[in-house]
């Protein structure tokens, strides 16, 4: 008979801090798992939910997880957003598009970035379309 899935909390180590949140990626690379912006109770000048744009890694084996922020500076980050898509290209390679960058009024963004884990850079991708029939 096989045997029951088993759930082990894992003691959270390293300086960085993370805050919970939702509508964030989490994409794993050959570096760790990549955690790109989301919510998380940050507010905006109106006192709407406000995306972030924080980059962290997490590193995990059998009883700890380290997390780390990634030291990109904001300038060349993408906008903060949540709701955003997220896929690895290749090991060490991201590709995000979309997301929302505001709650309250609901904006949605269409631009596309990837970021290269090894050397922790952030890249626009500026995307063509042909007509559509």
């Amino acid at each position: 008979m096989p045997q029951p899935y088993l759930w082990t909390k894992l003691e959270q180590r390293g300086d960085a801090k993370v805050s919970g949140r939702s509508g964030h990626t989490l994409t794993a690379t050959a570096a760790g798992l990549v955690l790109f912006g989301g919510v998380d109770g940050r507010l905006d000048c109106n006192e709407n939910p406000a995306p972030n744009n924080d980059v962290y890694l997490l590193n995990i084996n059998r009883t700890t997880a380290t997390w780390r922020e990634l030291r990109i500076p904001l300038a060349q980050r993408p906008p903060p957003r949540a709701m955003h898509s997220c896929t690895a290209l290749s090991s060490n390679l991201l590709f995000f598009f979309g997301g929302c960058s505001s709650a309250s009024p609901f904006v949605c963004k269409n631009d596309t970035w990837t970021l290269d884990v090894s050397t922790q850079t952030f890249k626009r991708i500026v995307c063509k379309g042909g007509e559509t029939e």
